[in-house]
């Protein structure tokens, strides 16, 4: 069974998420940083669409809140030191960010990045 999903060049929605996973690396994010930092209300659904555009992400149950709900880790499997610009597919080193002056992420991963800080100062993350 296949899935209607949207393409992560296309997708604004699935650059954001898939920019978060890249930057917080193997410690991965919660669904609900991954909310909160990407502006998004289903994390999970994002996911299920990344997979479906054939980024590997393993899911982690990391434990259950005390009203019993569980929380889940996304984590991005960084086994390359290259990463592809979600964009413009250009391949660049981890710490890059695409320097394509012809992509639409140009400077995206700083944005990204201030967001992600901003949210940390405010103990979200």
């Amino acid at each position: 069974m296949s899935i209607h999903f949207a393409k992560l060049e296309n997708s604004e929605r699935l650059q954001r998420i898939y920019r978060l996973l890249q930057e917080v690396g193997p410690r991965g994010a919660t669904s609900r940083e991954i909310d909160l930092v990407c502006d998004t209300v289903c994390a999970h659904t994002g996911i299920a669409e990344l997979r479906a555009n054939r980024k590997k992400i393993a899911t982690r149950m990391e434990r259950e809140t005390r009203t019993g709900r569980r929380v889940f880790r996304y984590i991005l499997d960084t086994s390359s030191d290259k990463i592809s610009c979600p964009v413009c597919g250009l391949s660049k080193k981890r710490e890059a960010q695409c320097d394509n002056p012809a992509c639409g992420c140009f400077g995206e991963t700083k944005r990204v990045t201030e967001l992600t800080e901003g949210r940390r100062q405010l103990n979200l993350l």
